[in-house]
């Protein structure tokens, strides 16, 4: 069955009108009725000396409408009041692929089955202004009533998941009438407010925190109370505050097409500054630190380090910060362990700077690394104090083991190092003498070829003396440096 509903002097069901009995249903102006006027005043029709009433409504009246018609088949719903939604059109699926959402199980005293009559605004914000009650001027407001569960992003994200974190939460918004324009208690309803005594008898209430409204209010409008749910208009729920307090609150605790509890521009719903575009996931809505940006989707770091999810990517910020080549300058064995020269604990040094050395999971150690050119060869003292141009610490080969370096050139490459490596020697450059203090091997994969006391041989090549196996004197030339004198 249809609901009664008052346009202007007509009673109407459904889509019906019935013709103007006469009685009317604002204060009588006094201009001329052309159904013709009783003379008797009723509760509704004060008095009117008499004069003849014409049937025109006052200018500038509004029709009121103490809440939403409900319906069961678009034939309940009057003219110039939508069609009947019994389901909501989501924004985007939600991860279940779920499209629709039963309008009963949103609109708390709804019947199974029953819809409201009305239009939705899923696809924009704005796209309820053209909506007016009866073209009299009022318009409709979009309202959130459903969010479905946010995506569950599992670090690393894939295309897909980042995507959807871009696309925001699933919601469905309906276009809420402006109940009670006609100065009713209705005018209570979701109304602007910063005091109570702009509510009409209503609270003005914060509904992101819960509490009475006050300067720093995100969302402050006017509720009504209430002592059942049949008080409230459908897609309000009476709830009890702390003290037991009973008010009419909207569905998602919001009036208007955003849910954004922490005021950081982000939630779900039309929440995109200025544009009223849609928000991206907003993973934590009490935290304004926390949300998802697909252009920058690393944006609480390196700033913020610990066991949450500020940037909503699924990974807690410290296993993403803590000891990685990204972050371990900021965060290297711990959060807040600051590996950069001159931070607590990591005073600046001569030729070093600190580093977080990690093998890039798990907590690194910070440590103070050489600059070029420069090494640490004294553990003792702070900094790197010797030159990599220091010849104490160049090393060339010895490959025969005769305790004399090869000669340094293309194939004898000498190392630069605190300690002497194994099969190494002191270099002694590219010269090749007979002066064992200071010349490198004439021939060092030859252990009997080496710098001392020589003679020249017919040849005019030089030999090298060979000390007795006892380190005793010299004895005659054992070998020739080249393969020449060998020969012979």
């Amino acid at each position: 069955m249809g609901t009664a509903i008052v346009f202007g002097g007509d009673a109407c069901v459904g889509a019906s009108c019935a013709p103007d009995v006469g009685v009317d249903a604002r204060v009588d102006q006094g201009a001329p009725d052309l159904g013709g006027d009783t003379g008797v005043d009723t509760a509704v029709d004060p008095p009117d000396a008499g004069a003849p009433d014409s049937g025109v409504e006052d200018p500038g009246a509004r029709t009121t409408l103490q809440d939403f018609v409900r319906c069961t088949s678009s034939i309940d719903c009057p003219v110039g009041y939508g069609t009947c939604l019994r389901s909501l059109p989501l924004h985007h699926e939600d991860a279940a692929g779920t499209r629709f959402v039963a309008t009963s199980t949103v609109f708390p005293g709804l019947a199974p089955g029953e819809g409201i009559c009305g239009d939705t605004c899923e696809l924009g914000a704005d796209s309820c202004r053209d909506s007016e009650v009866l073209d009299r001027g009022s318009s409709y407001t979009c309202q959130l009533v459903y969010a479905a569960a946010p995506p569950s992003p599992s670090f690393p994200l894939d295309a897909n998941e980042r995507a959807a974190l871009a696309g925001g939460t699933a919601f469905a918004a309906v276009c809420r009438p402006p109940f009670g324009e006609a100065g009713t208690a209705r005018s209570a309803v979701c109304g602007e407010c910063t005091t109570d005594a702009e509510c009409s008898g209503g609270t003005c209430w914060d509904l992101a925190r819960g509490l009475p409204a006050d300067g720093t209010s995100v969302e402050a409008r006017c509720v009504e109370p209430c002592s059942t749910q049949s008080d409230c208009v459908l897609g309000f729920s009476c709830e009890a505050d702390g003290s037991g307090t009973r008010r009419c609150i909207p569905a998602l605790d919001t009036c208007r097409g955003c849910v954004d509890r922490d005021g950081d521009g982000r939630g779900v719903g039309f929440c995109v500054g200025s544009t009223g575009g849609v928000s991206e996931v907003d993973c934590d809505d009490a935290n304004a630190l926390a949300y998802f940006d697909a252009l920058d989707p690393y944006h609480s770091l390196p700033t913020h380090c610990g066991a949450f999810d500020y940037n909503c990517d699924g990974a807690s910020d410290d296993v993403q910060q803590v000891g990685t080549a990204e972050y371990g300058a900021d965060h290297c064995g711990s959060c807040g362990d600051v590996c950069r020269d001159g931070a607590p604990g990591y005073a600046a040094l001569p030729n070093a700077t600190w580093a977080c050395a990690s093998a890039g999971t798990g907590p690194g150690m910070c440590a103070s690394t050489c600059t070029a050119g420069s090494l640490d060869c004294d553990a003792g003292v702070a900094g790197c104090e010797t030159s990599e141009s220091d010849l104490s610490i160049r090393w060339a080969p010895d490959s025969d083991l005769d305790g004399y370096p090869c000669a340094e050139s293309a194939t004898c490459v000498a190392v630069v190092q605190c300690t002497q490596p194994a099969g190494y020697e002191l270099s002694r450059g590219s010269v090749i003498c007979a002066d064992p203090m200071t010349c490198a091997d004439a021939d060092d994969a030859e252990p009997t070829v080496y710098p001392g006391p020589t003679r020249p041989s017919s040849s005019g090549r030089t030999y090298a003396a060979r000390p007795t196996s006892t380190g005793g004197a010299a004895v005659p030339p054992a070998t020739k440096c080249s393969s020449e004198a060998r020969a012979r």
